[in-house]
């Protein structure tokens, strides 16, 4: 059975609370850019060094584009779509609505985690077959 309850979130009174709240929750998102932009700078550093080939470096930084155009702007435009319908859910559960609206919060997440991977499938197979 599928477990549809919704931790409860205390708003914290002072203002260093707060801050460490939104800390909180932004942490993963930031270490995550970070990270992202961090690999391939690490390609292109490690190419343009040990390799000096110019047409090396230009195919390194076309598959950077590619692999940012198709995996992770895809990606993150369908978690920011997710991310609203379930902030919607949830917003109107607290404002007074049944625990059928929480649940929906729930079903959302696990069907945009399904349709997510469903998308990851063809968008893998295609970057396998990329020389």
């Amino acid at each position: 059975m599928l477990d549809t309850t919704l931790p409860n979130f205390e708003e914290p009174s002072s203002s260093n609370g707060k801050l460490l709240s939104i800390a909180r929750v932004a942490l993963p998102t930031l270490m995550t850019f970070i990270f992202q932009g961090l690999a391939e700078v690490i390609n292109t550093c490690f190419i343009g060094r040990h390799l000096s080939d110019p047409r090396i470096l230009a195919g390194a930084g076309m598959g950077n584009i590619v692999t940012t155009m198709m995996c992770v702007a895809v990606f993150q435009g369908m978690n920011g779509a997710l991310e609203t319908l379930i902030s919607q859910a949830i917003g109107a559960s607290s404002l007074g609505g049944s625990s059928s609206t929480k649940s929906l919060a729930v079903v959302y997440l696990n069907r945009g985690r399904f349709i997510i991977f469903l998308t990851f499938i063809p968008i893998m197979l295609i970057l396998l077959r990329i020389d």
